[in-house]
């Protein structure tokens, strides 16, 4: 590890070491087990760091029973965490889970394992079951598969007499449940983090230098390095640009098309026949209510009275008969 790893991640994985001495392990059969049993914790799950993240019947269900070769019960032999267990479910040489998921979350070999390995002929080691983020520099993004051979913390009958070669032979693949995920977007903010602390390292060193030896070189590189990279953006945003104007003009004409395409396709609305003779009454448009339909008589509308003795709109001859019967009566 001390060849491979980076040094913050060798001394958690030493504290792991050290912790495991404080634990019991003794392997587990099927029939033994209460699948149905719950661990009991106060408070939030969370807060609790020996806590099981996950059930046992959860992992036997995501790793596949016919593949479980071992299960593994540990408990805690101080006095104040005798009732914090864990169980550890091993599938081949390199393959686990356990149910604090401490290889999951943090990408490290946890305590439970490390103490399984001691009574264990199945649990081994190798420098691939640590994820590639903890590696260091040189050995990034290069695989480690075959550089070293599996190590036993028990004495294995099956590879006393084997070779370096037999042994780089038989390792074996690991199971993709039991590998922690690394997301692309998260490695490659780590590689500019990266980058970006060089480089400004780099920066302030040039600068002190600069200012000792009073010279404008490191300006003048600046600044021509500046403009370049200003005219190549510049270059590719007016790309850009053109080739955002064709896709829209392309766009629309696309679009006029098929609007084209849909007012042929519209006719005339369909007509409903109605029963018995149509409607020969001619709507009347609001000049004609204002003005009148005839301008000779004077009178307002169609449908108006117009009297034949005085020639006026707005009554009959009946209403001069009223008028003589009043006169008479007078």
């Amino acid at each position: 590890m001390e060849k491979y790893l980076c040094i913050n991640t060798i001394t958690a994985i030493k504290v792991e070491m050290a912790q495991c001495l404080y634990l019991q392990a003794t392997i587990a059969l099927f029939s033994e087990l209460d699948f149905t049993q719950e661990q009991e914790i106060e408070g939030f799950i969370e807060d609790s760091y020996d806590a099981q993240q996950i059930t046992l019947q959860s992992i036997i269900d995501e790793i596949g029973k016919e593949d479980v070769k071992e299960i593994w019960k540990i408990c805690d032999i101080r006095p104040g965490k005798k009732d914090h267990m864990h169980y550890i479910v091993i599938s081949n040489e390199i393959s686990f889970l356990c149910t604090c998921l401490t290889t999951i979350s943090r990408g490290i070999i946890c305590r439970h394992y490390f103490r399984v390995m001691m009574f264990s002929k199945v649990a081994g080691f190798h420098i691939s079951m640590i994820p590639e983020r903890w590696y260091q520099d040189v050995y990034q993004g290069k695989p480690l598969t075959q550089e070293t051979g599996l190590i036993f913390l028990h004495e294995n009958e099956n590879l006393e007499n084997n070779t370096n070669n037999d042994l780089e032979i038989r390792i074996p693949t690991r199971k993709a449940i039991t590998i922690p995920k690394t997301v692309p977007i998260m490695k490659k903010a780590i590689e500019k983090r990266k980058k970006y602390g060089k480089l400004w390292g780099m920066a302030c060193e040039a600068t002190l230098l600069a200012l000792e030896s009073n010279d404008n070189e490191m300006e003048l590189i600046l600044q021509d390095y500046i403009n370049k990279k200003k005219r190549n953006y510049e270059m590719i945003s007016e790309s850009n640009t053109e080739i955002e104007m064709e896709q829209n003009h392309i766009n629309e004409s696309t679009n006029i098309s098929n609007e084209f395409q849909e007012l042929g396709n519209i006719q005339n609305p369909l007509k409903a026949k109605t029963k018995g003779r149509p409607p020969t009454k001619r709507y009347r448009s609001s000049i004609e209510h204002e003005k009148g339909e005839s301008s000779k008589s004077g009178c307002s509308s169609r449908n108006t009275y117009k009297c034949r003795i005085c020639g006026q709109c707005g009554h009959n001859a009946a209403y001069h008969k009223n008028d003589k019967l009043k006169e008479r009566q007078q």
